[in-house]
């Protein structure tokens, strides 16, 4: 306030200060759901667009009672619950519900990260019968086959390639962003951990056995059972050889998919 050097010096830093100012309060309303859920703009997705369970069982789902109308499941893992769609409206289970009517209930079972052996737990807790089961597979449904046979799960490190600065870059809107802009270690490990599940023939056998018993366990509880393959949208040809078992295994119960 007095002019000479360190007011120079202040007003010269005011500036910068204010636009590195703005731009974190810019970055700090911009949401993603990035695949790897502890980035700031997936949690600021989440505190956003998901709201605590919607319904006393857990699911992102309305309340369910019995109304006399047909039911239908869809289970699965994000692909149904909805990471990533802000409006569950647009959900495939939601567009479902919306083509087949008043005459219909659908309901969401839905949760994020299962696999073919946790899907199965869900669906036997689950306190309501159905007329259609949908059942949503992925290729990394084979996860946890591959965890009970003893091969190693991934293990994810957040910043390591960046020393020092990952306290810096993990509270920063802005640096986080830009950080996760290129495709990091944590992903490419889980990819590795996937290609062994897939390459190792007794944990395919594992993971057929899972999917026969969740497509047991669905035909005991619904008239009609379905399933729907998303493919690795990142690599659609080498889901090809991933995809294989599954689709033998629902082909061989008869199963539409």
């Amino acid at each position: 306030s007095r002019g000479g050097r360190a007011a120079r010096l202040g007003t010269r830093l005011l500036l910068p200060g204010v636009l590195l100012c703005l731009t974190e309060a810019a970055f700090a309303t911009v949401a993603q759901s990035h695949a790897v859920g502890y980035t700031l703009a997936a949690r600021l997705w989440f505190a956003r667009h998901w709201s605590p369970p919607s319904n006393s069982l857990g699911y992102r789902d309305g309340e369910q009672r019995e109304d006399g109308r047909r039911d239908l499941f869809v289970l699965g893992d994000s692909f149904v619950s909805g990471v990533g769609i802000a409006d569950v409206a647009e959900r495939f289970g939601d567009r479902l519900a919306a083509e087949l009517g008043d005459g219909w209930r659908v309901h969401n079972l839905g949760y994020n990260g299962a696999d073919t052996r946790y899907e199965r737990e869900l669906l036997e807790q689950y306190p309501f019968h159905a007329d259609v089961i949908v059942l949503s597979y992925y290729t990394n449904d084979i996860a946890l086959a591959g965890d009970a046979l003893g091969l190693e799960p991934p293990y994810y490190r957040p910043y390591r390639d960046i020393g020092r600065l990952a306290w810096l870059v993990s509270r920063s809107y802005a640096l986080d962003f830009l950080y996760w802009l290129r495709p990091r270690t944590d992903l490419a490990v889980e990819e590795r951990f996937l290609e062994r599940c897939h390459a190792e023939p007794a944990i395919v056998a594992r993971h057929e056995l899972d999917l026969g018993a969740l497509v047991e366990s669905a035909r005991q509880r619904a008239g009609t059972v379905l399933a729907v393959v998303f493919p690795d949208f990142g690599d659609l040809e080498g889901s090809a050889a991933r995809l294989g078992p599954a689709l033998g295994v629902f082909a061989r119960a008869g199963l539409a998919a």
